[in-house]
């Protein structure tokens, strides 16, 4: 698929800004409770509003339409979020009480079993799992991270005893935020540090280093307010094999890093842009929240499926604010191949290994649904 124009870079940008804006309508209370558990900063919780009143940025290439079949709406899923196949399984980690990870038949959308409860002994989640990852050799299982206890613990679909789950503490400072499983011996995990953004751990969950990383803005802004922009709110997603994917809500960016957290390059994303920062009446800076960018993303060992908002935050209720209806496909180069419209706006995306199926779940109807996924041009090398 041929490159569109691409659009001119937005440059970093400072701004007054003043204290957090009007309380919600009652009416979203559920719908801000939910933006909540997903751990999303909002600007505001509006009511809905009508399609035509949201402005959307531009994207540079032909979009291809997508139409879902629902998958599941099993009332044992409270409101999926995270979404990852292995093997022929969907894991579905649940961010609405009771069990917080389901394990589906990825061809019949059965409930395998359930697992999870609120806790801390082993099988339990502190809160909702804030990463899903399959190791290497270990199709079917799946690593679910818990993010207040710093563990990730792995589940299979068949029974289990809580004698036989395996856990994996990682240790050392400072915590990280989310992980990626990039290797049979090697994890990667993200933290919030300005100088320590990437911790290297090994299979046994001992911390073997730091790498510093790169933060987004220019050096003229405080370190705390470029980690916070660049870590707190991110997505990231494994390249199975290869790496890893860090994707950014707040500023239009799409970033490949390897096994070793180093950086590799930078997706040549339709519209780019550098996070603006707002100065608070305290003095503080933050990045400012008046696009949804980059809100989710899932690979295969081809592709990037990076999920596209580009909508304005004041327009959009806080479901909406996580949620967006296309995908921006690049390959590990970092060329754009195709960009996809969905029928829905969808939270969370997993893609099956041959890249001819997807799955989406929404934050709207708590729904579960398949897209057939469309053969993707190769393009030219360059």
């Amino acid at each position: 698929m041929a490159h569109g124009s691409i659009p001119r870079r937005l440059g970093t940008t400072v701004a007054r800004a003043d204290e957090p804006g009007p309380l919600a309508p009652r009416g979203t209370f559920l719908r801000c409770v939910g933006t909540a558990l997903l751990g999303v900063a909002a600007s505001g919780c509006a009511g809905d509003k009508p399609a035509d009143s949201v402005e959307r940025a531009p994207a540079s290439e032909a979009a291809i339409q997508l139409t879902g079949v629902p998958f599941s709406t099993a009332v044992a899923i409270g409101q999926p979020g995270l979404l990852r196949l292995s093997g022929p399984v969907l894991w579905v980690a649940d961010i609405a009480e009771g069990p917080g990870l389901h394990a589906l038949n990825a061809q019949s959308g059965e409930v395998l079993r359930s697992f999870g409860p609120r806790g801390q002994g082993p099988g339990d989640f502190s809160g909702r799992p804030f990463g899903l990852e399959v190791a290497p050799g270990d199709s079917g299982a799946i690593w679910a991270f818990d993010q207040r206890l710093q563990r990730v613990t792995r589940f299979e679909a068949a029974s289990v005893s809580t004698h036989d789950v395996r856990t994996l503490v990682l240790q050392g400072q400072p915590r990280v935020l989310r992980v990626a499983w990039v290797g049979a011996s090697r994890i990667i995990g993200q933290s919030n540090s300005g100088l320590e953004r990437f911790a290297i751990f090994g299979p046994d969950g001992s911390r073997l280093r730091t790498v510093p990383g790169q933060l987004a803005g220019p050096d003229s802004i405080p370190i705390d307010a470029r980690a916070n922009a660049s870590n707190a709110s991110s997505r990231m997603c494994t390249w199975p094999g290869r790496g890893f994917v860090v994707a950014y809500p707040y500023f239009g960016r799409v970033e490949l890093f390897d096994t070793n957290a180093t950086f590799v390059v930078r997706a040549d994303v339709p519209l780019a842009s550098e996070p603006v920062f707002a100065v608070q009446t305290s003095g503080a800076y933050r990045v400012a929240y008046d696009r949804r960018w980059y809100v989710g993303c899932a690979a295969n060992r081809e592709y990037v499926f990076a999920l596209f908002s580009g909508r304005r935050a004041d327009d959009l209720d806080a479901a909406e604010q996580s949620s967006a209806s296309s995908i921006h496909v690049f390959d590990w180069a970092g060329r754009l191949r195709a960009v996809f419209t969905l029928d829905r706006s969808v939270f969370s995306l997993a893609v099956n290994d041959s890249g001819t199926m997807l799955f989406a779940g929404s934050l709207m109807d708590a729904g579960i649904y398949r897209y057939d996924l469309p053969a993707i041009a190769a393009g030219e090398d360059r």
